[in-house]
């Protein structure tokens, strides 16, 4: 649908995003509003790679990175945070 519009590297919002976002709730959730009122908008970009594995190591005896979640950084922060403090008392 917008795959050109999000394939970016730059934070930011598009209309065209929001719009469907709008017409999604006014269609499914809130059938009876005719304005839904938004008080933040906001975009993240994805860390993605060839595999999805994330990537989990190491930079230098003070630093880890845990990246490259694919989208999934809700529902691996915790445990790649739990993994990656270990490294770093390991280190």
């Amino acid at each position: 649908m917008a795959a050109e519009e999000e394939s970016t590297d730059i934070f930011g919002t598009t209309s065209l995003i929001q719009e469907s976002l709008l017409t999604f709730a006014r269609r499914h959730l809130l059938p009876d509003h005719d304005r839904i009122p938004v008080e933040h908008w906001w975009s993240g970009i994805l860390g993605v790679g060839d595999t999805k594995k994330p990537i989990l190591k190491p930079v230098d005896d003070r630093l880890v990175v845990a990246v490259r979640l694919g989208g999934m950084g809700v529902a691996l922060g915790s445990l790649l945070g739990q993994e990656g403090g270990q490294l770093l008392m390991d280190c």
